[in-house]
């Protein structure tokens, strides 16, 4: 059975959900997606082949082709979806 919420339970609310608006637009705990710097290589060796992608201006470098996404390429080289960056390239553990 639901309950009416007074004036003072609907502010409350109100202003927890602010709150967290607030946070996650400021990512305040939350660990967040820091580029590499321009010209860095990124390298993953997938079965017997070493890709090398670099960091460009505009995305990444892979081959000759440029992406906008290490997602992109990380599904390109193996054929299944990916997250780029923290997974597929060994960044989630600082490597």
């Amino acid at each position: 059975m639901s309950r009416l919420l007074s004036r003072g339970d609907h502010r409350r609310r109100d202003e927890a959900l602010e709150r967290r608006a607030f946070e996650l637009r400021n990512c305040r705990g939350a660990r967040r997606f820091r580029r590499p710097a321009v010209g860095s290589v990124l390298t993953r060796i997938h079965g017997t082949t070493e890709h090398r992608v670099t960091v460009v201006d505009d995305g990444f470098d892979y081959r000759g082709e440029r992406y906008r996404w290490l997602s992109k390429i990380a599904r390109v080289i193996t054929g299944t979806v990916w997250n780029g960056y923290p997974i597929f390239f060994g960044r989630a553990t600082g490597t």
